[in-house]
C-alpha cells in the first residue's frame, strides 16, 4: 500500500521534467525561425526588446521551475529512504 501513495509523485515530476523540455524545444525553434529572418519583426534578424524580455523571464521561470522540481525529488528520496528505514 505505501508503494501506492508515491506513484504518483514519481509519474509527476518526469511529466514535468519532459513538458519543460518540450516548451524549450518549441520556443528554441520559434527563436531560430526568428533569427533566420522568417519572423515579424521586419526581417532585420534581430531579437525585438520584448522578446529578449520574456525571453530572460522565461529562464527565470524555468530556474525557479528547477528549484522545485529538486526540492521535490529530495522530500521524495528522503520518505522512501525513511520508509525503508522503519521496514528494516
Amino acid at each position: 500500500m505505501s508503494h501506492l501513495v508515491w506513484f504518483p509523485l514519481l509519474l509527476i515530476v518526469p511529466i514535468l521534467i519532459v513538458g519543460v523540455l518540450i516548451l524549450l524545444l518549441v520556443l528554441f525553434v520559434r527563436l531560430l525561425f526568428r533569427l533566420a529572418g522568417g519572423g515579424n519583426g521586419g526581417g532585420s534578424g534581430e531579437l525585438r526588446q520584448d522578446e529578449a524580455r520574456t525571453i530572460q523571464e522565461l529562464h527565470a521561470q524555468l530556474e525557479r521551475m528547477e528549484k522545485r522540481i529538486e526540492s521535490l525529488e529530495t522530500i521524495l528520496l528522503d520518505k522512501v529512504k525513511s520508509r525503508r528505514d522503519e521496514a528494516h
